[in-house]
């Protein structure tokens, strides 16, 4: 009975174990069941929150993409009007530097037209060294008769030229008669442009009948003028323009120089060393009908007055 009762017990021990057993089993299968829609609901909500992601990240995206494509074609779009605009400035500048070019060379053949020498035939060029002739033996003569050192004959030229072809005019020695303590100056006197000298010029213009110099200290004024004597060691002068045929235009002028100063000669002295340099300029005006080279210079002088002449 005992063991019977013990029996007994033992199996309502171990039914009573069975039933907790199962309702633990039954408690955890409930919970993970729980536990897996949680999971479930969980892994749902990463889902959606990984689509709504995609989907701002898509829309970023494309509004990149549009945003991209709209700067794309805004950079082309200003390409194509910098392209018309280089077009339009290179067409601009290859007309600038064809009219440019054009007008250089319209300057070049100016210049170089301008600078060619004049050709004569052999009857001018012999009329030419008759004049030089005449001119070297009047210089002889008037050096002689005012008893003066040198006597030399200037010429008015046209000499070189800027770009837009403004003449710088001059003067250079066209011929010459000296001491024989002396030295020539042929070499020196070149070339001497006449604005610089305008104002000597324009006194000997002005005087006409010639300008007596008794002391070149009283042009130290005139700096241009004190040096051009000074240059040659010269202390006294007599000069006188030298005009054209018709007596318009001034075509050169003639000077007498001493290298001493001579205070004993009074008005009356210096006057009648001033008539033969007066006459020889005159011969000399006169001389320049009969050479090839007259009527160019006069033409030349009127337009520029003086000093627009062709050197010869």
């Amino acid at each position: 009975m005992a063991m019977v009762n013990m029996l007994t017990d033992m199996g309502v021990s171990h039914w009573v174990e069975l039933g907790i057993s199962g309702v633990v089993l039954v408690a955890i299968g409930v919970g993970l069941w729980i536990a897996s829609k949680q999971f479930q609901a969980h892994n749902e909500e990463i889902t959606k929150r990984n689509e709504d992601i995609s989907k701002r990240e898509e829309a970023v995206m494309q509004k990149s993409v549009d945003a991209s494509k709209q700067i794309h074609d805004m950079f082309m779009k200003e390409q194509e009007g910098n392209k018309q605009w280089m077009e339009s400035q290179q067409s601009m500048m290859e007309k600038w530097m064809e009219a440019q070019s054009s007008a250089i060379n319209k300057m070049l053949t100016v210049l170089n037209e301008s600078s060619l020498p004049k050709k004569y035939s052999p009857e001018e060029e012999k009329k030419n060294v008759e004049f030089r002739k005449f001119i070297k033996e009047t210089l002889d003569s008037v050096m002689k008769k005012t008893c003066s050192q040198r006597a030399f004959f200037c010429m008015f030229h046209n000499g070189s030229h800027s770009l837009n072809n403004i003449n710088f005019y001059k003067f250079s020695l066209m011929g010459e008669s000296w001491d024989d303590n002396l030295a020539s100056v042929g070499g020196r006197l070149k070339d001497y442009q006449v604005a610089i000298y305008s104002s000597l010029l324009d006194r000997m213009d002005a005087s006409r009948k010639g300008l007596i110099i008794k002391n070149v200290e009283e042009l130290r004024d005139d700096p241009a003028s004190y040096q051009f004597f000074k240059d040659r060691g010269a202390k006294s002068a007599i000069m006188q323009a030298v005009y054209d045929k018709n007596d318009e235009v001034m075509l050169g002028f003639l000077v007498s120089e001493y290298m001493d100063l001579h205070p004993e000669w009074g008005d009356k002295e210096w006057h009648a060393r001033k008539v033969p340099v007066t006459r020889a300029a005159d011969s000399i005006s006169g001389v320049f009908k009969a050479s090839a080279v007259d009527e160019e210079m006069r033409q030349e002088f009127k337009k520029g007055g003086n000093g627009d002449a062709k050197q010869q």
